[in-house]
């Protein structure tokens, strides 16, 4: 770039691709999870159009990468152009995915690119947080407030909550999503027996949000084997 130009006419250009582009609709499902999510075809599709009518190209060029454990890391470097001026603007981003096979840094560069645009260009894709296609698309749901404590009760064990618990599952796969992991919880029995090993008797309510954190910080820390990602026998509560 040259500092007599600056960027104002990549900025407006930029600007006006911004303008064109409206939210995006969820057309993809996730089939196992039953879930809408906003496919990175359809991002590309949209913002190509908007920028190649303004004049602005892209670049994508990868500066670095990570494996270790099951992560595969990359670091990428997006460069928007004038085709006039020839004017850029570099932007950094990062993209993870949960695979160290041959699979891991496409799917990182998939990732990085969809949600780079989403966000340089402000794209809405409605009121729920997005995920990628292999997991669900959900809104995490805020707990009710916890009612007082009253005197201890003599009562049955409670059954579990499955619509809770298919909240809660929805609600950490997301969350895992978020952070380049792939969907871990496939079923309700799973989130429970993940539950009890964590060492809660039940599921409740109002400790959702702490459910979350600590069903996203078991994989996250590896503390699971890999035979958790098949089927669980069943451990109710």
């Amino acid at each position: 770039m040259h500092e007599e130009t600056g960027l104002s006419g990549l900025y407006a250009k930029m600007a006006a691709v911004m303008g064109r582009l409206e939210r995006i609709p969820k057309r993809g499902l996730n089939k196992h999870f039953g879930y809408a999510f906003v496919t990175d075809s359809d991002v590309l599709d949209a913002v190509r159009v908007a920028m190649a009518a303004e004049g602005v190209c892209l670049f994508m060029s990868m500066t670095g990468i990570q494996q270790q454990d099951k992560r595969t890391i990359v670091n990428f470097q997006v460069t928007f152009a004038d085709s006039g001026s020839g004017e850029r603007e570099d932007v950094a981003w990062v993209g993870e995915a949960m695979d160290t096979q041959d699979k891991g840094i496409a799917k990182a560069a998939t990732s990085a690119l969809k949600y780079c645009l989403l966000k340089t260009f402000l794209i809405s894709t409605g009121d729920e947080p997005d995920a990628d296609s292999d997991g669900p698309q959900v809104q995490v749901t805020t707990p009710s407030e916890p009612r007082p404590q009253g005197p201890p009760v003599t009562t049955q064990p409670p059954r579990p909550d499955t619509g809770g618990l298919l909240i809660l599952m929805n609600d950490a796969n997301a969350a895992l999503e978020e952070r380049g992991f792939e969907p871990h919880y496939k079923h309700a029995i799973h989130v429970t027996n993940a539950l009890k090993q964590l060492g809660y008797t039940s599921y409740k309510p109002a400790l959702h949000v702490e459910y979350v954190t600590k069903l996203v910080g078991r994989v996250e820390s590896e503390e699971i084997n890999e035979e958790d990602d098949g089927e669980d026998d069943p451990l109710p509560f």
